[in-house]
């Protein structure tokens, strides 16, 4: 067996995820750019990654059973990661300036903060990739007006 066989053998065995850490640990070598910060790779990866992290966490049972997610769930959650990328930008970020990591951190805003809603039904009923998405500008109207500094807001403007 050649050298080649045997690492194409070792890489055919390998778990999804550990390929994943392979090819990005073979990129940052081919690169150089070690100190860097990283983005991350695949972002919507990533955050389908900690949707099931926080979905496990808040309603005590696995997204997906079996590990895998289905193509529907990537594509609503890269419309959502778009969306959260979008709300940024209207808040002031230049589009040059919003990175992967921004849109994944307003991601797990987003998500905590719809796991928090006084209103429990867009968690209850719709806590899903599709879900969130397909709602995505009606609870984020919730999520801005209903916050305290909008409702003292909204108090103040009326007297």
């Amino acid at each position: 067996m050649s050298e080649m066989e045997g690492i194409m053998d070792t890489v055919s065995r390998m778990m999804p995820t550990q390929k994943i850490k392979l090819v990005n640990l073979i990129l940052a070598s081919m690169t150089g750019k070690k100190n860097e910060p990283k983005e991350p790779p695949m972002p919507v990866y990533e955050g389908m990654k900690m949707f099931a992290e926080i979905y496990q966490q808040k309603k005590g049972v696995s997204y997906a059973p079996s590990g895998k997610f289905s193509t529907a769930d990537f594509k609503h959650m890269r419309e959502l990661i778009v969306k959260i990328g979008d709300r940024i930008m209207e808040e002031g970020a230049d589009r040059t300036l919003v990175t992967d990591g921004m849109r994944l951190d307003g991601l797990r805003g987003f998500l905590l903060a719809v796991c928090g809603m006084k209103n429990q039904w867009y968690f209850d009923k719709r806590f899903t990739p599709y879900g969130l998405n397909h709602d995505f500008n009606d609870i984020y109207t919730q999520l801005k007006n209903n916050s305290d500094h909008a409702r003292r807001k909204a108090y103040y403007d009326y007297l």
